[in-house]
């Protein structure tokens, strides 16, 4: 298992880069990754997606022993991004300058080929396994997910809907948040990529799975990147990818 590498990028269009990641390794040879996109305000959205990465990080490395067993991880993960969505609600709600920040997130606890993965938003988390492709492992919160969950869209159309990047679940929009959890095996040889919707909104799954399995993390991570700003870079761009 090797150590993850990420990169972040503003895009081709925005100034601010209001994504953040980070990455932590664990007792016992476990491994944290964060990615998070942040909205809202001149800079909350940077403040909202900065702070839920410091919070969740700290949190879980405070907190995780080599000893935790399943449920423990997923209590843990859970319970790391509600409190993180506390605190950025209560600084929004002490701020009028922040009212309205939020940030999604996606949280990747990696330990014996195992992901146990919590998230809230849009930002993802794909498994790409040479001959069985790339899989979303994470649901999108989002308006056209919803919509496509009720049979009111397809998913070619959602691709291009104008309402695309409108999210249902956010850290810091409410006092209150739902995180969805996920326990996944990770066969060896396999990745594990987190990424924003600046990366899914330009690239498409089997060109991500391509240069995934065709290159050298770093390259991989970079290449992918450096794809969604040749097709405009139109919001801020993040990839972390673990190989297995």
């Amino acid at each position: 298992m090797q150590l993850p590498v990420g990169k972040t990028d503003p895009g081709r269009v925005r100034e601010m880069n209001q994504d953040e990641f980070g990455i932590r390794e664990l007792p016992g040879g476990a491994v944290l990754m964060v990615v998070c996109d942040g909205m809202g305000g001149a800079s909350g959205g940077q403040i909202a997606s900065a702070k839920g990465v410091e919070l969740i990080l700290a949190s879980i490395t405070g907190r995780y022993t080599s000893a935790c067993d399943n449920d423990e991880l997923r209590s843990l993960l859970c319970r790391s991004i509600t409190e993180a969505n506390e605190q950025i609600h209560a600084m929004a709600m002490e701020d009028t300058a922040l009212r309205g920040m939020g940030t999604t997130v996606v949280a990747a606890l990696v330990r014996d080929r195992v992901a146990h993965l919590a998230s809230a938003g849009d930002s993802r988390a794909y498994r790409i396994t040479a001959g069985r492709g790339i899989e979303q492992l994470t649901r999108d919160h989002s308006m056209v997910q919803y919509l496509v969950d009720s049979g009111q869209l397809s998913q070619s159309e959602a691709r291009n809907h104008p309402r695309k990047n409108l999210i249902t679940r956010a850290l810091g929009v409410e006092a209150g948040i739902e995180v969805d959890y996920l326990c996944v095996a990770l066969e060896a040889g396999s990745r594990l990529l987190l990424c924003t919707d600046g990366l899914t909104n330009c690239v498409e799954d089997e060109e991500m799975e391509k240069m995934v399995l065709d290159r050298e993390p770093q390259a991989a991570v970079e290449g992918l990147i450096e794809l969604a700003n040749a097709r405009g870079g139109p919001d801020n761009i993040t990839a972390v990818l673990m190989t297995l």
